[in-house]
């Protein structure tokens, strides 16, 4: 019996336990091949690496995790690169990075995301694989159809070009119900675009919650008011210093961080 897709959803249900994750070491250890072995240790190797408070045995762990990566990467991503071999190149990079044993995020333009024929496999690569975040670019117009996308209930954050429209169908799509984060950037969201994804939204578990652009004092207000979603725990808002109205006077120009803790 193949548990291995059960062992992934219960991690992108919940990413930020290590409990899913060792899991799924477990099954690979166990049901695996040599490269799916590897990938249980590596996995292990990563969770400790990430709470080792000891430099050295820090280092140590990251070094024996790093020749794994070395040696077995290639055959880990392959269902990734049978669809696109631009997705995952041959050593890290920025989108290809591991994180507590899994893929960090892939990127995709919107219109190779949508082909048909490779919805099927993507969903299956990314619950072989394991992918925390997807980020998708390209027109905004087209989120009407990849926020119908099953491969999505496989990843557990968003990033995305689009406004409130876009808000809106993503809280009501069952395909991203799960989400853990959301990022998007687009400079037409406004408070009552924000409202109304409060209001319909079924993304219970969203937690993080990140916007990229000119974001004015009435989307701010409402982002920092406690009841915003039902349970977000933190929400994150970036915001240019151009904003008309900007929260505090940063000394420089660029991008600046607002995170807050919800009751």
């Amino acid at each position: 019996m193949n548990d291995r897709p059960a062992l992934m959803a219960a991690i992108i249900a919940h990413p930020d336990e290590d409990t899913p994750r060792l899991a799924l070491a477990d099954w690979l250890q166990e049901h695996g091949d040599e490269h799916d072995r590897a990938r249980a240790e590596f996995i292990r190797l990563q969770i400790q690496s990430a709470k080792e408070p000891d430099v050295k045995t820090r280092r140590a762990v990251e070094s024996r995790a790093k020749k794994l990566e070395e040696a077995h990467r290639k055959a880990w991503l392959s269902p990734l690169r049978k669809i696109d071999k631009q997705l995952v190149g041959s050593g890290p990079g920025p989108r290809t990075e591991f994180t507590r044993g899994l893929l960090e995020s892939v990127a995709f333009f919107s219109s190779d995301f949508l082909r048909k024929q490779s919805q099927p496999a993507l969903a299956d690569a990314f619950a072989t694989v394991g992918v925390e975040a997807l980020a998708l670019f390209g027109p905004a117009e087209r989120y009407e159809d990849w926020c119908t996308c099953t491969s999505i209930r496989w990843i557990a954050a968003l990033t995305f070009n689009g406004g409130a429209a876009a808000l809106a169908k993503i809280g009501r799509s069952p395909h991203c119900a799960h989400l853990g984060r959301l990022a998007f950037n687009h400079e037409s969201l406004t408070d009552a675009g924000l409202k109304q994804f409060a209001k319909q939204s079924e993304t219970s578990k969203l937690r993080e919650f990140t916007v990229s652009g000119e974001v004015g004092h009435t989307i701010r207000g409402r982002l920092q008011r406690p009841g915003f979603v039902r349970s977000y725990t933190v929400i994150a808002c970036r915001y240019s210093t151009r904003s008309a109205s900007p929260v505090g006077r940063p000394r420089r120009s660029g991008w600046r961080t607002y995170l807050r803790t919800t009751a």
